[in-house]
């Protein structure tokens, strides 16, 4: 007698429906766990302010070799440092203090002249995420005595040219309007300074992918900040550059690296007629940090891709604010790429966020070096031939989050005010 193999026994289905809901559900609560964690977390973290004068680093990173990158994937240097900062509106005898509960209202102002400039709810950053954006803020008015000027560079190629000054386009605030002038009444604004030792010039200089429009609309919203906060004349320029998005992804942020350093050069030669007397102050945002360093090379008398010009005096006061940096935090340090951009400067505020996922990415732009951004890990550690420098970082991770936004730094980042005061030379409070 042939005897047949057993039959398989019959899968039980309720059984398979239960342990599948088990499934199910364990996956839920993972998820919801893991989430919880990470929220709690990004509410947890501390300000870290790293402030040192003169020597940034240990004596042994004074030389760095070109054409070799400082790598340094921990941040441990960090912590040894740090310090956790009080965070009071800052005072003084002729200003009107901002505190963050009337910085943050901004993004919730909505009127007839600001929806006339649509900032879109959802912006994709330079190198391609994703990220919420704040709302605009509601229109500006010029104080009498200030100066809000555009200076429009976008027509000048990528190659340096010499005597840009005629090609770039100049235009005036006036008002509600922007009003087209030359470069003969944008100098002749600069002359009239000379009277006038207490006016303040303020250069902003904006990222990648932003439009003219749009450069404006965030220059204005700094330009209200600081007018609020001293009553000193303010001429503001807002440095405009060809930053409108080209191509494919790579190709266009590599395209716009690559042409930084002439708009630098075109950036010194409009610096060049503001007068040597008056104070300064910079602030550069994303590839925007890598224009203003430039510049600041160029006038210390560094050289930037073969065009070297003569050193300036040094100016009264230099301070300068950089937003999430998109340059090797290394590049600052001797024989770098803008080994003399600090040389004239009196405070650097650096903004940097760990949780950055546009400039976590700065790295693929240099397969070679892979260069670590300033803006996602901060500047690295070194001494500077100017001993009495005041470099002070601080990692906005716990106000920006993942965000490399640039609204997300002027409106939520609550140490941006402080930056504002030593930008407009004013004593912090609880700082010499």
């Amino acid at each position: 007698m042939i005897h047949s193999p057993p039959l398989p026994r019959a899968a039980n289905t309720p059984q398979l429906h239960a342990c599948a809901l088990c499934q199910y559900v364990f996956r839920i609560v993972y998820s919801l766990g893991f989430g919880i964690v990470s929220f709690i977390s990004s509410f947890s973290t501390p300000l870290q302010a790293q402030s040192t004068t003169g020597q940034f680093a240990d004596p042994g990173l004074i030389e760095i070799p070109r054409g070799k990158s400082l790598r340094a994937p921990d941040l441990s240097w960090q912590a040894h440092n740090a310090v956790v900062a009080e965070l009071p509106a800052p005072t003084s005898s002729n200003s009107r203090s901002l505190g963050p509960a009337s910085v943050l209202p901004e993004a919730r102002t909505h009127d007839a002249a600001s929806s006339s400039l649509p900032e879109e709810p959802f912006a994709r950053t330079a190198l391609g995420v994703r990220v919420m954006a704040p709302q605009p803020s509601s229109p500006i008015v010029i104080r009498s005595g200030d100066a809000v000027w555009e200076v429009n560079a976008r027509s000048l190629p990528a190659r340096t040219i010499l005597n840009p000054l005629p090609k770039i386009l100049f235009r005036r605030a006036n008002g509600q309007r922007w009003q087209e002038t030359d470069a003969e009444t944008f100098v002749s604004d600069c002359e009239s300074s000379i009277s006038q030792p207490n006016r303040r010039t303020v250069v902003y200089i904006h990222g990648n992918w932003t439009s003219a429009e749009k450069a404006r609309q965030r220059g204005l919203l700094i330009y209200r900040r600081l007018s609020a906060m001293t009553e000193d004349p303010i001429q503001f320029l807002i440095y405009s550059w060809n930053s409108d998005r080209d191509s494919g992804l790579a190709k266009d942020v590599k395209k716009k690296r690559s042409r930084l350093n002439s708009e630098s050069y075109y950036l010194t030669q409009v610096l060049r007629y503001v007068p040597e007397g008056n104070p300064m102050g910079v602030i550069g945002y994303s590839f925007g940090t890598g224009v203003a360093c430039g510049a600041l090379h160029l006038e210390a008398g560094g050289e930037l891709s073969g065009v070297q010009l003569e050193s300036r005096l040094k100016r009264p006061e230099l301070n300068v604010v950089f937003l999430a940096a998109a340059i090797d935090r290394a590049d600052l340090a001797a024989n770098r790429q803008y080994s003399h951009a600090l040389d004239q400067v009196d405070n650097l505020d650096n903004l940097y966020n760990t949780s950055d996922v546009a400039l976590k990415r700065f790295r693929f732009l240099d397969r070679e070096h892979a260069p670590i951004a300033a803006g996602f890990a901060g500047l690295l550690r070194y001494r500077q031939a100017n001993p009495n420098i005041q470099l002070r970082q601080f990692d906005c991770t716990k106000w920006v989050g993942r965000s490399h936004a640039e609204l997300a730094y002027l409106i939520a980042c609550q140490p941006f005010q402080r930056c504002l005061s030593r930008l407009l030379g004013q004593l912090v409070p609880g700082e010499r």
